[in-house]
């Protein structure tokens, strides 16, 4: 059974912290679409969600650890609400 990866970010924003949040989401891309590990929702109409789905449950560790990775590349580990279902 699939997993899907949410990431939720507040709405209360200036519009330079969602250009943030966009740059993060393109590079989720590589990682886990170009590397086939998943399917990436379209970040060119994400605002305050991005969410990622998986098919193999066994690679929750390795979904995490890149979207816990990027977050800390753009400086959004502090705002971002992740959760797994």
């Amino acid at each position: 059974m699939g997993k899907r990866v949410t990431i939720t970010f507040p709405s209360d924003k200036p519009s330079d912290f969602y250009q943030k949040v966009w740059w993060f989401g393109e590079a989720l891309h590589a990682p886990i679409v170009q590397d086939g590990l998943g399917a990436l929702c379209d970040v060119d109409k994400v605002r305050h969600t991005i969410w990622l789905d998986f098919a193999d449950p066994h690679d929750l560790g390795k979904v995490k650890k890149i979207v816990r990775q990027q977050l800390a590349r753009f400086d959004l580990l502090a705002d971002a609400i992740v959760s797994i279902g």
